[in-house]
Formats: C-alpha cells, structure tokens, sequence
C-alpha cells in the first residue's frame, strides 16, 4: 500500500500548483495554512457548504451533488498577492498563480445518485526569508510545497429534502526547505542544506443536505483525522545520519457547516462555518503536538443575485452578481500569538452559453495579521476564476 501511495504521488505532484502568498505559515514542523477549496462562485460570496444550484459544483459539500441532473465538470484556478511589513524598513510582496481544484460530476441517476471525483487544495506554502548580517554573512531560508486532495465520492439522495454522500480521499504533496549559510570569510562557497519532505496517505469524507422548510438548506461536511507517511529525502549529504528515513503527522478532522436561504428565484443569502483543531489534532509521529499550531476557524457570509430566467433580456441580467465577507484565525502562530485573517469579496458569472455554461470571477481584498501581536502585517489582493460546463441543460423560460 505504501509503494502504491508513493506511486501515485509522484504522478500527481505536477498538479499541486496552488502555492501561498503569505509571510506567515513558516515554522520547524509546518506543512503550510489551510486552504479552503471554495469554487470562485463559492469565494466571491463567502460561503458554499449549503449553497444550491444545479450548473456550479458545489466544492465544498458533495452531497450537494445530486442536484445536477447531467454531467458536469469545473476548473478553478487563481492568483494571490500580498504586501508584508514587519514593523521596520522592511516591507515584503509575495505572489502566486495556478491550477486551484477541478471536479467531475456524472449522474448515474438523475438527482438521485451521483459519482464524482476532484482535485483541490489544503494547505500551501512558499516563501523565501533573507537575513544579511554584513556584507561577507548571508542566511536565507526558502520554503515551498503544501498539500493537495484526490478524491472519489458517491452521492444519493435519500429523500426529496435530504441527501447525503460518502468519499475517499488521497492527500499528497511535498515540501521542500532550502537553508543557505554564506561566509566567505570562512567559506568559499556558500553551505546549502536541502531536505525534501514528501507527504502521502489516506483520507475520508462525508457530508449530508437538509431542506427542513422550503428554501431553507442546511449544508455539513465532516472529514475524519488522517494520518500520513513523510518520506525526508536529504539532497546536501551521504553521510549516514542525513540519509532519507520515513516518519508521519496526523493531520486534525475538519468540519464545514452551512445554511442558505433563497429569498426568490433571484436572490440568495447564505453563512459558512469552517473549523480544525490544528492544536491538539495535529501530532508527530511520536504523538506530541507542535507548539506552533493553534485552533483554526473560519466563518463567512454573504448574498448572491442570480440572472433572470427569461430568454430574452439585457446582458446585465444575465450575469449572477456576488458579495460577502469572512473572519477567520489560521492554524499556526506568529510570535506566540494566533494569527487573524479578514476579508471583503466580489465576484460575478458570466455565461458562456447561456443556461449550460459559465465562468465565475471572483476577487477578494482583505488583512492578516497585526504588528501589535504577529511578527508581520500583510494587505492580500485574490482572484479566483472557474468554468463550469454541463453535457446538456433545461429550464423554464419565462415569456
């Protein structure tokens, strides 16, 4: 089973492309912040476990699944940004594009049972820190990498207001830490240590829909803790104690909850609440914590307005219009201290061909961290894109 894990990782590294923008997430056992998957759809309005529609995947909540009707497939991806000042003359700008999440969606009965696969995020990192003592003393650290998910779920709705769906889930990726010690005084050349941390296991997920009134969704997902095999790959020495050994972490149970509410066939307002106990949930292989985690939490809500339903109409009552807001605190600290993240979200679809596909935009602009209690301040700008498609679409039009 741990050749095949293996196997499959090297297969799918190429697709662990989200890479993180920010200053924070840099400690000794850290495998980066975590990413929440949202759909560009999802971001731009802040909450997506309850939402409903039957053309966007819903990522975040599979259950939601059996709304669709035909098979239907999305790709998302992003650019993130952000500036960093520590307090000091030193200011930071950090950046990063790539491929985020893709999900295929294939009924096998019609809004009744549901297989699909994905391709998302769930944590990154990648930054490089710089210290010049004097002119002949250079120290750098670069560290890159995170995490990704694969998974096969299988959704069915049980009754007309109550669904529910069952996953397995690969988690994989690596990071990867390069230290650089320079003194030419002492050194002719500059000292790199290099280690390569490449990280594969199993996961689970389920997650189920109510509808207890009508336009009332009540979303909820839950993935149980994994643990997962860290294979330390040293690239600097042969000496025998730096050669590659296999240790394991535990990465702590998430659990996403959601509510929406559908005012009409054109306006919606929903709530997002996201939690992970990265301080006691997350362990070394000998069990023990890392003091440089904490309790990770994240709520967001926001209103979407949908495009009309009639066949003929202005442009701009085609578009679906977003707008939310969110307050989350990371799973790792900066100076002792948690970090919080803040933000304001945007977003619209724009239909590619009209009532079967769209592209989603979606911006978001906000703050992380405090200089009165972090060791850095960041203002971060985010966009994210999808495109959603489906084999075939119907609906009512209206006069």
């Amino acid at each position: 089973m741990r050749k095949f894990g293996y196997l499959i990782l090297n297969l799918f590294i190429c697709f662990n492309l989200t890479a993180g923008e920010s200053l924070f997430g840099i400690s000794e056992n850290s495998i980066g912040l975590v990413q929440q998957h949202f759909s560009a759809a999802g971001m731009a309005r802040s909450y997506e476990t309850a939402a409903t529609d039957s053309l966007q995947i819903n990522y975040m909540n599979p259950a939601m699944w059996t709304l669709h009707s035909f098979t239907t497939y999305s790709i998302n991806g992003g650019y993130q940004s952000a500036y960093g000042d520590d307090g000091t003359d030193d200011s930071y700008f950090n950046s990063a594009a790539g491929f985020g999440s893709g999900f295929l969606v294939i009924p096998v009965m019609k809004r009744k049972l549901i297989l699909g696969a994905g391709l998302s995020p769930f944590t990154s990192l990648e930054q490089r820190l710089r210290s010049d003592a004097d002119s002949t003393d250079v120290r750098e650290l670069l560290v890159r990498g995170g995490l990704s998910k694969a998974g096969l779920h299988v959704s069915y709705r049980i009754l007309p207001n109550l669904g529910a769906a069952l996953g397995a889930e690969y988690i994989f990726g690596k990071v990867n830490k390069k230290t650089t010690i320079e003194n030419l005084t002492v050194n002719e050349y500059a000292l790199n240590f290099i280690y390569d941390y490449r990280i594969y296991g199993f996961g689970a997920s389920a997650s189920m829909f109510y509808q207890p009134v009508k336009n009332l969704t009540l979303g909820f997902s839950f993935r149980p803790a994994a643990k997962l095999d860290v294979r330390v790959r040293p690239e600097t020495s042969s000496v025998e104690v730096n050669k590659g050994r296999l240790t394991s972490i535990t990465v702590p149970a998430q659990f996403d909850s959601g509510i929406e509410y559908v005012f009409s066939k054109r306006s919606a307002a929903g709530l997002d609440f996201s939690y992970q106990d990265w301080q006691n949930g997350y362990k070394l292989a000998d069990g023990s914590t890392d003091p440089h985690h904490t309790k990770y939490f994240r709520i967001g809500a926001g209103y979407e307005r949908k495009q009309s339903s009639k066949l003929f109409t202005s442009f701009t009552e085609r578009l679906d219009l977003r707008a939310g807001l969110y307050y989350s605190s990371l799973n790792q600290k900066s100076l002792g201290n948690n970090i919080s993240e803040y933000g304001l979200t945007l977003g619209f679809s724009l239909p590619l061909q009209r009532f079967r596909s769209r592209i989603d935009f979606a911006g978001a602009v906000g703050r992380r961290g405090s200089l009165d209690v972090n060791q850095y301040e960041e203002t971060f700008i985010n966009f994210g894109i999808s495109i959603n498609a489906l084999e075939t679409w119907f609906i009512s039009y209206e006069d």
